[in-house]
């Protein structure tokens, strides 16, 4: 019998959210969606737990769940470290209080400017978001943005860098428009290739004018650094549970690349190894002629070309 031993994954606990964010590559529902039942998540912590260190939940936005803090809990109290992915316009000071004490990451999405956040996100919900984020610091929560970067956002650079200044998260990792899930739709949304280039000025600079408090990323990959060091760039695997409660290698909708399930593991339906390379190969293949690349997109298109 084939099974599988992984240190950190990523759990979609639920496919619910209270954004319609038109360029989301989970194409979320508002309301209507599915959550992964309580006891499967219960009953996957405890085995996952026996090597596994890290999780992170996300969605979905995952406060859409009445049960999220007993979610969190239950993992924490197995010794496990539990990050949280959200978009911040749910959260209370219930939530922050609590996340406080038993989350060791928080990942929150804010786009650094008033008028491109609501723009992206909803009217009036830069200013939700941005209150969460300040509790969030001030109740010492390790607290890392992500910010996506929109042709328009450079017209509001220094707003962007000036309110990550006044924040200071301990993270910002800068990010396009990824050709994924709905994103693969919204042509207005995407960079050029030198508009996603441009993206490392704004990382310098928020980096040297926070006298590198702040640890600021961009989103792409470096083809001649990947193709060096392939393996210590990335793992083998960025596991994740879908809200089907199939794990798949790498964030898959579609589900072809299923390894195992909630219910199942650590038990393997399929040789993890085979899969990763025909699939590590495809990639290869597809980016040898690229300066730089976006790992979702790469990933994305080789999932889809395995499966012709």
């Amino acid at each position: 019998m084939l099974t599988i031993s992984i240190e950190n994954v990523n759990v979609e606990i639920t496919s619910k959210c209270n954004l319609r964010c038109a360029f989301c590559y989970a194409c979320c529902p508002m309301k209507e969606g599915i959550d992964v039942p309580f006891k499967k998540l219960n009953k996957f912590f405890s085995n996952f737990s026996k090597d596994g260190r890290r999780l992170m939940l996300t969605g979905g936005e995952i406060f859409m769940r009445g049960d999220v803090l007993k979610i969190i809990e239950n993992a924490h109290d197995l010794g496990l470290l539990v990050d949280i992915f959200t978009n911040g316009t749910l959260l209370t000071d219930k939530h922050i209080s609590f996340v406080s004490e038993k989350v060791d990451k928080v990942f929150i999405t804010h786009d650094g400017s008033e008028k491109i956040h609501n723009a992206l996100r909803g009217k009036d919900m830069f200013k939700k978001t941005q209150i969460s984020l300040k509790k969030l610091i001030s109740a010492n929560c390790n607290v890392n943005v992500q910010c996506t970067i929109v042709p328009q956002s450079f017209q509001f650079e220094d707003e962007i860098i000036q309110n990550f200044l006044d924040l200071s998260p301990q993270s910002v990792k800068f990010s396009h428009i990824s050709k994924v899930g709905m994103g693969k739709t919204c042509r207005n949304l995407w960079l050029s290739d030198e508009e996603v280039l441009s993206q490392i000025d704004i990382v310098r600079r928020l980096s040297k004018e926070s006298n590198y408090r702040i640890m600021s990323v961009p989103d792409f990959v470096n083809n001649k650094k990947y193709s060096i060091s392939e393996s210590q760039i990335f793992p083998k695997i960025m596991p994740w549970i879908m809200c089907n409660g199939d794990l798949v290698p790498y964030r898959d909708d579609s589900s072809r690349t299923k390894i195992s399930s909630i219910s199942t593991y650590p038990k393997l339906s399929v040789n993890v190894d085979e899969l990763v390379e025909k699939l590590h190969s495809i990639m290869r293949r597809n980016i040898r002629h690229k300066e730089y690349f976006d790992y979702m997109e790469v990933v994305s298109d080789a999932i889809g070309e395995l499966a012709k």
